[in-house]
């Protein structure tokens, strides 16, 4: 859609203002006033969203395959940075996500012994974009 000097942001989104195609600013919800043809705004939500992650095949420490599925939270901080330093944040945050999954599945979990009770494994892991 041709810029035609006007932008609405709204309330959850913020809008990255790039003039030719340099940084110039971010904008806060509302009715925003642009020059035509010269800039350029992108628009980040900044909601928390939730990205269900593929079941992943991963080998115990007891050399047991197993699924593990999960999913995903993760919300927009800093939307200057979701833009110009991460090429596409959905995809980085999905691989990530799949990585840490088979990390944690590989280190931390073991078949519990015959009889024996064991706590469910919860690992927290912390992506800030």
């Amino acid at each position: 859609m041709p810029n035609l000097g006007v932008a609405i942001a709204r309330q959850y989104r913020r809008g990255v203002v790039f003039r030719f195609g340099k940084l110039r600013n971010v904008r806060n919800p509302g009715i925003r006033f642009m020059i035509p043809l010269a800039d350029r705004m992108w628009k980040v939500t900044l909601r928390t969203v939730t990205m269900p992650i593929p079941s992943q095949q991963v080998i115990t420490r007891d050399n047991v395959s197993i699924g593990v599925a999960a999913v995903a939270y993760f919300r927009r901080v800093d939307p200057v940075k979701s833009i110009v330093e991460i090429e596409d944040v959905s995809s980085a945050i999905s691989q990530i996500a799949q990585t840490t999954v088979r990390n944690v599945g590989r280190t931390a979990v073991s078949l519990p012994e015959p009889g024996a009770h064991r706590e469910p494994v919860v690992s927290g892991s912390s992506v800030e974009v």
